[in-house]
């Protein structure tokens, strides 16, 4: 579908601003995500049929890559197919059961990609679970017990993924892509716009309040540095900075149609308070070259830049540009009410 820009010196029109979400920042990442995934089932082939460190390595970076992007994605995962399909609970469900993969290894199950998309848990499965087998040392991650269970699962990665991309651009419930409703079919723009504004918020509630929060001892009793999402990779700094690039990307997409565009129209201040923030907070989280977890534990401090910034983004979204927009927070697949 061809994007449309609004000419009118008043801002985008919320017809415009959705259109520009769906084609410059939702679809492009879940398209981005689905390659990647497909790349790591491949990349998880070649080394269990030929494991050496090489193409350990290989298999590493093919994660890392398929993380990174999945991450990206994550807006769409709040909302729409995303939900139907249970997709983030056979791709990527934080955080994994390290215990139960290991049961599930010496089980006699048959770990074939039927049982490890109908039968595994949410926690068994996903990228954790290929992060957890696949940064082990070379022999353990390349005994065939492993491998079994790994190229399983990273094919249900790579088939739900793809499943997830389907479903918005090609065949959905009723036959049509779910863009369509996205667009204005069964949906208004301003229920589009208040399902997309509710995944910046719950992503960053995610991120602030539950993680980092809860790892430094503000949003909950004690420090839990487990709060944060981390496994063997280390990558839970690349994943946040590639979760605030999806809010980046939504705000971006579509120039002079995009819902940053619009934010700027009724406010510059408030599009300016989130562009520093942002970039404040991705820079920070780039400068760090030690696993979160770790920092949480050695130097809480220095996240605490971080937390604030994130902190600062959600009020910004749940009370600025709720009120600017005129929108209710909430998800709806339909038309109407988003309460």
């Amino acid at each position: 579908m061809a994007l449309v820009l609004c000419a009118c010196s008043g801002g985008p029109t919320n017809a415009d601003v959705v259109q520009s979400m769906a084609n410059g920042a939702l679809i492009p990442a879940m398209e981005a995500a689905s390659v990647q995934a497909a790349a790591l089932e491949t990349a998880v082939s070649d080394f269990c049929f030929r494991p050496t460190v090489e193409s350990q390595e290989a298999a590493h970076e093919a994660w890392r890559a398929t993380k990174q992007a999945w991450q990206r994605s994550i807006l769409t995962t709040w909302f729409g197919p995303a939900q139907m399909l249970r997709t983030v609970s056979h791709v990527d469900y934080e955080p994994i059961d390290e215990e139960g993969i290991d049961e599930l290894l010496v089980s006699p199950e048959v770990l074939d990609v039927d049982y490890m998309t109908n039968q595994a848990a949410a926690t068994q499965r996903g990228l954790g679970s290929i992060e957890y087998l696949l940064f082990d040392n070379l022999q353990r991650a390349g005994d065939p017990r492993v491998c079994e269970m790994m190229m399983s699962t990273a094919s249900v990665v790579a088939s739900e993924t793809f499943a997830l991309e389907t479903a918005w651009t090609d065949t959905y419930e009723d036959g049509s892509p779910f863009v369509e409703r996205f667009l204005g079919e069964t949906m208004t723009p301003e229920v589009a716009m208040a399902n997309s504004i509710s995944a910046i918020v719950e992503t960053l509630k995610q991120m602030s309040l539950f993680q980092i929060g809860k790892a430094l001892g503000i949003s909950a009793q004690e420090p839990s540095i487990e709060a944060i999402p981390e496994g063997r990779a280390g990558f839970a700094g690349d994943a946040y900075v590639a979760q605030l690039e999806s809010i980046r990307s939504l705000l971006d997409g579509g120039g002079e149609a995009s819902l940053g565009a619009l934010i700027d129209s009724r406010s510059a201040e408030i599009s300016d308070e989130i562009d520093d923030h942002l970039a404040a907070a991705i820079a920070e989280l780039e400068g760090i070259d030690a696993p979160l977890r770790q920092v949480a534990a050695d130097s809480p401090g220095d996240l605490q830049s971080t937390y604030d910034h994130l902190s600062e983004l959600l009020r910004i979204f749940e009370a600025d540009v709720v009120s600017l927009l005129d929108i209710t927070l909430g998800f709806s697949d339909a038309d109407g009410d988003t309460g």
